[in-house]
């Protein structure tokens, strides 16, 4: 759920000729998901300072994140 999230708001990112920089921070920060080990939602009990450890996830990314986890939607998506 996390991680297709990222995905869709890269895909609206590119859509929208934003920076393609920030199109690409989000799909790394979907793979980085996808690739660890233990569950985002476990790692997210740990709040932000948490989040803010893993590679390719930073502030934005892992307030998204807390979000998403919180409520089960994104406001930036809606």
């Amino acid at each position: 759920m996390i991680a297709s999230a990222l995905r869709e708001a890269a895909a609206l990112l590119k859509a929208q000729d934003a920076s393609p920089f920030r199109s690409l921070a989000y799909l790394k920060a979907a793979t980085t998901i996808e690739n660890l080990a233990e569950d985002i939602s476990e790692i997210a009990t740990g709040g932000m300072e948490a989040l803010d450890a893993i590679p390719n996830i930073g502030k934005v990314i892992g307030a998204a994140i807390l979000e998403l986890l919180s409520t089960g939607r994104w406001s930036q998506l809606d």
